[in-house]
């Protein structure tokens, strides 16, 4: 694993002397989009944008705007038949009505200035207080259970979340009488800057990337906070203090780790091959990447894991349309490794995607 980690450093490194070589720009002749595509290509500068509406049990519904605004150039830039774009920068926001909210930033500049290189910044803050946590081990598999008494079971849904806003009597550190509406949730919030470089090999199939990552992350649990309740006497709905959640009990018998959040500093590197016609909507064209994050106090980080993921897609066009085509993709292996712990995750299957165009 290190040596992998080291050979993609020295890689990446000495490429950086390159920077400032005028290219011929051999290294994109085979990024060229089709006629089709080229002929649909817009010049200049222009915003898109969409609202964003969604609805989902457990953040509720979500609302929104999606944008983008290209820097797409003239046709008579060199780069514009080889491009997607010049330069990208995409805005998104959404909130929903659990209080959830996010708004994500990202600048992405392919073969900057003409030259093999390329750079991406993301920014990205979200607040979700509706992550549901029901435990880590192989009970989750089975019945439903409150997180205060993990002997009654539940064999639906309707009865675990009738029982769980039930008032019971409050145990250690709780108030007099609790409901447990919220002691499956969790609420998180997080803060996170991407910076990212990547440089075109030979004749532009392969790229090395290198980047680095910051971000923070805190984390809460709603013991004390006014929920809904049942009140076992009478059945009438009412309020009360939310007992001690599972997260928090998880953690306090050192079942979990990590929910007191912290700094997570990340240095990435990959290695990629890429032969899709047109990066955005790609009608032909292999993508494969071995990528490497790597993180440890070293680094500024509150948290040692070392994580290898390993993705390929295939886009095949289908001999009748212009434009039609099937791809399959994400299939690989991620391997983690967190101080003592070794996790591997061996993905033998895919999503196949067929696209027809009228």
């Amino acid at each position: 694993m290190k040596r992998i980690i080291i050979t993609l450093l020295i890689l990446f490194s000495i490429t950086l002397t390159k920077a400032q070589e005028t290219d011929s720009l051999s290294f994109i002749k085979s990024k060229r989009m089709s006629d089709d595509d080229l002929a649909k290509k817009r010049e200049g500068t222009f915003f898109t944008g969409i609202p964003d509406f969604s609805s989902d049990p457990v953040t509720g519904f979500g609302f929104g705007v999606r944008t983008n605004i290209y820097w797409n150039g003239k046709r008579d830039n060199p780069l514009f038949a080889y491009t997607p774009y010049l330069t990208k920068l995409k805005a998104n926001a959404a909130y929903y009505t659990s209080n959830a909210r996010e708004l994500i930033l990202s600048l992405d500049v392919p073969y900057y200035n003409g030259t093999r290189w390329r750079f991406r910044v993301d920014f990205k803050a979200q607040q979700n207080p509706a992550n549901l946590y029901f435990g880590l081990t192989e009970s989750t598999l089975g019945q439903l259970r409150l997180p205060s008494d993990e002997n009654t079971t539940f064999p639906t849904y309707k009865e675990f979340d009738r029982a769980r806003k039930t008032l019971r009597p409050g145990g250690i550190g709780e108030a007099a009488f609790v409901t447990d509406a919220l002691s499956n949730r969790f609420r998180e919030t997080e803060y996170m800057l991407n910076l990212k470089a990547d440089y075109a090999l030979g004749k532009g199939k392969w790229r090395i990337m290198g980047g680095y990552e910051i971000q923070h992350l805190s984390y809460a649990t709603f013991e004390g906070v006014e929920a809904e309740a049942i009140d076992p006497v009478t059945g009438e709905n009412t309020t009360a203090p939310n007992g001690t959640s599972l997260l928090r009990r998880d953690f306090e018998d050192d079942l979990v780790s990590g929910v007191d959040g912290g700094w997570v500093s990340i240095i990435q590197t990959a290695l990629i091959f890429d032969t899709r016609d047109f990066e955005p909507d790609p009608t032909r064209g292999i993508y494969f990447e071995i990528a490497n994050e790597y993180s440890s106090k070293f680094i500024g980080s509150e948290f040692d894991f070392n994580k290898l993921f390993i993705q390929g897609r295939y886009y095949q066009k289908l001999p009748f349309g212009k434009r039609n085509r099937f791809g399959w993709a994400h299939w690989g292996w991620q391997y983690f490794r967190e101080a003592m712990h070794h996790f591997l995750n061996f993905k033998t299957s895919g999503r196949l995607t067929v696209a027809l165009t009228p």
